[in-house]
């Protein structure tokens, strides 16, 4: 079995909080931050609507799964109409997706 076949991929994501950016919620949080960039681990053959799933519970407190640098930013926990960018290093496939009801909808992409 090849090396690489071994060792996950890690993919660089930004997580974007519109609710984070409310004056309802920066009056409760003033020193609240609205954007999260952190790494997700994963195979090199997985999609990116499984990549957004795994990012939707490094990012939701309570989760059980957390990114350890989740717990100390305040930021609300993932949600309807938030966004997460994929591919955030320098001569990436950019993709950015909006987080909605039931699933996601890709609202960017570049090539």
């Amino acid at each position: 079995m090849p090396l690489w076949y071994l060792s996950p991929m890690q993919t660089l994501f930004e997580y974007q909080s519109t609710y984070a950016t409310t004056p309802e919620y920066l009056s409760v949080h003033p020193d609240a931050c609205q954007s999260f960039m952190a790494s997700v681990e994963h195979d090199e053959w997985d999609s990116d609507e499984i990549l957004l799933e795994k990012i939707f519970s490094l990012c939701n407190r309570g989760s059980r799964r957390e990114h350890p640098q989740f717990e100390y930013v305040t930021i609300p926990s993932l949600s309807v109409g938030d966004y997460v960018k994929l591919g955030c290093r320098k001569g990436d496939n950019v993709r950015l997706y909006r987080c909605e009801a039931n699933g996601w909808s890709q609202s960017f992409t570049t090539n």
